[in-house]
């Protein structure tokens, strides 16, 4: 079965698309919070691993299809701290995508905010919409 790996599954998001695919695949999610079994009953048939596994190479899961990456601090997180912001919205993004391709992971999908484009948003944003 096509095993999928969800970064930021607990999130607003990630919690809807985890418990929607875990009826048809098998998923895993990772995330800073506090992993719980009241948590993971929430989010439907998931098992979790810490965000801290995603990494290394040596310790990010194994057999996994596809990779959802959600995991980012948020906009006010972000203007907070710039600092923190580059460390995990950059840097942990490329380390988990290096060890997706290190352990053969074949689809690594990547949601990005939609800040990127002008807070408020203005006009038609297609994928072609220059980011500001």
């Amino acid at each position: 079965m096509h095993t999928v790996l969800v970064t930021g599954g607990f999130g607003l998001v990630g919690g809807r698309i985890t418990r929607r695919l875990s009826d048809d695949f098998n998923v895993i999610v990772s995330s800073r919070r506090e992993t719980t079994e009241t948590l993971l009953a929430m989010h439907g048939h998931v098992k979790a691993v810490k965000h801290q596994d995603l990494l290394a190479k040596d310790t990010f899961p194994k057999n996994i299809n596809t990779v959802i990456h959600l995991a980012a601090l948020n906009v006010k997180e972000c203007q907070q701290q710039p600092s923190e912001a580059i460390r995990v919205n950059i840097d942990e993004t490329r380390f988990t995508l290096e060890n997706s391709m290190a352990n053969d992971v074949n689809n690594f999908i990547y949601f990005s905010t939609n800040h990127v484009y002008g807070s408020p948003l203005r006009g038609t944003i297609t994928e072609e919409s220059p980011a500001l």
